[in-house]
């Protein structure tokens, strides 16, 4: 069975397990945004024309499962997002004006749980670029994706093992790399693609500037 072929498979038993129904109410405009969660219900009032994306805190992009919803909120409407299965959810918020963007993330969505978060602003996103490397013996990683889980952030580094991945709210993030990375502890025909949870980086994301991933 080729790879993307289990992905495709993967991403359909995902999807159809996270159920989720959405809904935006007219409010008055606000210069203060809120994102509340309480039970199984996400909010997210904005203070800009903004798209709302909610994720699954394991949602892997290059291979979408996982997918909540998204929608778009007016200034001062609230998206509200009614999910059938507890977890922990992430939430995107991009003004669809300026670019601005923020990403609240870990909401916890349980029978007895409640989250409370203000915000006044939606930053510039920043970029990330590099040459991802393995940490242990300092290798390329060729061939393999380098994605922010629970985000839809991700590049593919083809032969070259470079990634540029723009449009990333400002923050601290743990960047993950996917593919089929080979050594001789793990040959191609032994090993295959699998999430390289050893490779994966700890970055930090800066309003409207481009960051270079070192190793």
């Amino acid at each position: 069975m080729s790879i993307l072929r289990t992905l495709f498979i993967a991403a359909l038993i995902i999807a159809a397990e996270l159920r989720c129904s959405m809904q935006v109410a007219g409010g008055n405009s606000s210069e203060t945004g809120t994102v509340t969660a309480v039970s199984s219900r996400i909010s997210v009032t904005t203070i800009s024309p903004c798209s709302v994306w909610v994720y699954a805190i394991g949602y892997q992009p290059f291979a979408p499962a996982g997918l909540s919803a998204g929608a778009f909120a007016d200034s001062g409407d609230t998206a509200t997002f009614t999910i059938a299965d507890t977890g922990r959810y992430n939430v995107l918020i991009r003004d669809t004006v300026t670019g601005g963007a923020l990403f609240v993330r870990s909401i916890p969505l349980f029978p007895d749980s409640s989250y409370s978060r203000r915000y006044e602003e939606l930053p510039q996103p920043g970029v990330l670029t590099g040459i991802a490397r393995s940490n242990t013996g300092g290798d390329t990683l060729t061939w393999t994706y380098a994605f922010i889980p629970g985000s839809p952030f991700w590049d593919y580094t083809g032969n070259t093992g470079r990634f540029t991945i723009r449009g990333i709210p400002a923050g601290a993030y743990a960047l993950q790399y996917f593919g089929a990375y080979q050594s001789m502890a793990c040959p191609a025909n032994i090993c295959g693609p699998e999430i390289l949870s050893g490779e994966a980086d700890a970055v930090t994301v800066f309003p409207g500037q481009t960051t270079e991933v070192l190793k």
